[in-house]
């Protein structure tokens, strides 16, 4: 019978995962509901204030480190107009990934 080496298992550092998650202002709110090009989902601010905490809250629990990005739809807007872009919820969260992205000074901070 041939025995098996054993092989030695390596420890792979504990990585966080780290999300962006859109944050309106009642305001915002309001115009990104007249330039959403899909079902934005949500009939007033009330209503995605809830869903946003509570998805939040799911996340968190889940170990997932939230980061709230702020959006200014008119940027957001001109950002898609300038890529040829519709405001769409693929698009819109491809748009909170690039600001994150730019805040890594902040997101390299968790990390650690």
């Amino acid at each position: 019978m041939i025995k098996r080496q054993k092989t030695q298992k390596t420890h792979v550092p504990f990585m966080k995962a780290i999300i962006g998650l859109p944050f309106y202002t009642r305001e915002e709110f309001r115009k990104q509901q007249q330039y959403a090009e899909d079902r934005f989902g949500y009939e007033n601010y009330e209503q995605w204030i809830h869903s946003h905490r509570e998805l939040r809250r799911k996340l968190e629990a889940l170990g997932i480190v939230v980061i709230e990005v702020p959006i200014n739809v008119e940027e957001m807007q001109q950002y898609f107009l300038q890529h040829g872009l519709r405001n769409d919820a693929a698009n819109r969260s491809q748009y909170v990934a690039r600001k994150l992205f730019e805040q890594r000074d902040l997101v390299s901070s968790v990390r650690r």
